[in-house]
């Protein structure tokens, strides 16, 4: 088996539900892919591969050192494999229009949280907070115990969020949104946007009447975005939550703007367009 050295921060599996199968080429040999843009926009748009080294992919990215001697197999690797083989099983029979089950729906939620927290920008991020944490605790100590201790522990964390609870409440005010309108999703290669806002700032995203009324408006609570596919979101937050309906059928083509207009500014070098 061949080591497994390039590695996607965006799965193969999420991408290849915006591959433009549209537009009518007359090369019958070309492969479709996904059209690309910087996040100013500043380019012509380019077609690439979902499978494309250059544009999605990051040499062993997810090794970590206990990985030696199984570099084939790296255990990251093989746990976020896990969770899209789940979550394209998931997509598949919504897509299909099969019975959707509650464990369908958490299957979503996991692969929305490993997402959230794989990307380069999310691993450098909480990789500094531990480094930093760790050359103070050995200033106190002496030597650099800590420091060793914290290397890739932004990555090792992957490992463990398949047991935090903190999916249950993402799980409990999400749900699926169907977008009935012409103007499809954008996604980009930082696709999910995890914001805390207000009941007041969600009523300018959403329509007023998708809106629930809950206690304390002014509270601030935690806001998750991510597009699906071009026509299918997922979207959590106390003032959509609806425990007896699982779904928000979207016609309002300004709720589309919105939501793709936080798509792009939460994009880290480029977001693609179907």
């Amino acid at each position: 088996m061949a080591e497994n050295k390039d590695q996607h921060i965006v799965p193969k599996c999420y991408l290849s539900k915006f591959i433009d199968n549209h537009t009518v080429r007359k090369n019958k040999n070309h492969t479709s892919g996904v059209w690309v843009n910087n996040s100013t926009m500043d380019i012509p748009w380019y077609e690439k591969g979902v499978g494309s080294k250059k544009e999605f992919t990051e040499s062993r990215f997810y090794n970590i050192k206990t990985d030696s001697g199984s570099k084939k197999k790296p255990e990251i690797e093989a746990l976020l494999s896990k969770v899209e083989r789940q979550y394209s099983s998931a997509i598949l029979k919504l897509n299909n229009g099969n019975p959707f089950t509650t464990d369908d729906m958490f299957c979503v939620v996991v692969f929305i949280i490993f997402q959230l927290f794989r990307t380069k920008r999310a691993i450098s991020g909480f990789q500094k907070t531990w480094d930093s944490i760790a050359s103070y605790m050995d200033l106190f100590e002496g030597g650099e115990r800590n420091k060793e201790e914290a290397e890739e522990l932004a990555k090792v964390m992957l490992l463990r969020l398949v047991h935090i609870k903190a999916c249950e409440p993402i799980y409990e005010n999400g749900v699926i949104l169907f977008n009935l309108t012409e103007i499809p999703f954008l996604t980009s290669d930082n696709p999910v946007v995890h914001k805390f806002i207000n009941r007041e700032d969600i009523s300018n995203i959403l329509n007023h009447n998708q809106i629930l009324h809950y206690v304390n408006s002014h509270e601030e609570t935690p806001f998750f975005f991510m597009p699906l596919t071009p026509c299918l979101a997922y979207i959590s937050h106390k003032g959509v939550s609806n425990r007896k309906q699982k779904d928000y059928k979207c016609v309002d083509s300004q709720e589309i703007i919105n939501l793709n207009n936080m798509t792009i500014e939460n994009a880290d070098k480029k977001y693609i367009l179907l």
